[in-house]
């Protein structure tokens, strides 16, 4: 899948191995539409070990971002 050729990509891995302090910036990705990447989800659940969207939402985009950028807020990663 075109999702899975990006989390193979050295630099997605890259991305992954900063560890939390890089949650923050994807969820501001996130917060610009054109930036709605499906595999910044698979990021977060790498990064978190958490799914905030819950499974009958999942494929949805829109919902997956709002999803987790309520997540986001709450944790105190965003504003």
């Amino acid at each position: 899948s075109r999702s899975q050729d990006y989390t193979d990509c050295w630099s997605y891995k890259e991305i992954i191995a900063l560890g939390e302090p890089v949650i923050s910036f994807i969820l501001e990705e996130m917060r610009k539409e054109e930036n709605r990447y499906r595999f910044w989800f698979e990021a977060l659940f790498s990064l978190t070990g958490y799914d905030a969207t819950p499974r009958e939402d999942r494929g949805n985009i829109e919902k997956m971002t709002n999803y987790w950028l309520k997540w986001g807020v709450e944790q105190g990663h965003i504003k």
